[in-house]
């Protein structure tokens, strides 16, 4: 039965996520709202999906400013503020972290093509 557990707790951190990701950044914050801990969070998501609580919110964020880096005209500010970053050089920050290039240089490259 521990299976079930895992899947149900794993499904439902991805809803949270899904309607909550540009206010919730924090995996406390959604362990939180399904009354579990951290850690069983994890176990959870790494039994059922191989990653992290943290991989999924940054893989889930980064898609959403992938997207909108792409698919729309709005400033790097404005995406950084869309997806809840207060500070624009936080967003530029965050973003090149985890994907090793800038907002900027990301859409140029994609443009091009």
């Amino acid at each position: 039965m521990e299976k079930g557990a895992n899947f149900d707790y794993t499904l439902l951190f991805r809803d949270l996520l899904e309607n909550n990701y540009t206010k919730l950044k924090s995996v406390n914050d959604y362990a939180k709202l399904i009354f579990i801990s951290e850690k069983r969070l994890g176990q959870a998501t790494t039994k059922v999906l191989g990653k992290s609580p943290k991989e999924i919110i940054n893989d889930r964020i980064l898609l959403e400013a992938k997207r909108l880096l792409v698919h729309t005209n709005s400033s790097i500010k404005e995406i950084g503020q869309e997806l809840g970053f207060e500070d624009p050089a936080y967003f530029v920050r965050y973003f090149k972290k985890n994907t090793k290039t800038t907002p900027v240089e990301f859409r140029k490259t994609y443009l091009k093509k």
